[in-house]
């Protein structure tokens, strides 16, 4: 390590008491400022110019069914169907590498995802049955 290195690594070290302090001064702060601000859901807030900045208040999560349905992550299932209509796609418009290579890649997923159902199934008839 250069000298000029280490007198910077030293310098960023900051005292643990100093530190704890200043986080209790500005999250004292920050709850004072969310109590006097009354958070209605549907109310949307102005973000925070400064990059040091929190946000004034917490977002609010999606309530209604749509939006959290918008949400869910791609399941197995869901991208052996996405790579078999690129591969039909694909086969369409004559480009039969790609076409072959998202069936290929299809196959494989569906044929993972009925194994773990098959798994899940058996686990489900036997060992877990209440």
């Amino acid at each position: 390590m250069l000298p000029g290195k280490a007198i910077q690594a030293r310098a960023r070290v900051r005292d643990p008491v100093e530190m704890a302090a200043w986080y209790r001064a500005n999250d004292a702060a920050n709850r004072l400022r969310a109590e006097s601000q009354p958070s209605v859901p549907g109310e949307r807030r102005e973000k925070s110019v400064g990059c040091m900045e929190r946000p004034k208040s917490r977002e609010v999560r999606p309530t209604t069914r749509q939006e959290v349905e918008a949400e869910e992550p791609m399941t197995l299932l869901k991208w052996a169907l996405v790579f078999f209509l690129v591969s039909i796609v694909a086969g369409i418009l004559g480009f039969t590498g790609v076409s072959a290579a998202s069936a290929d890649i299809a196959r494989i997923l569906f044929y993972i995802f009925v194994v773990i159902f098959l798994v899940l199934l058996v686990l489900g008839l036997t060992v877990f049955r209440v």
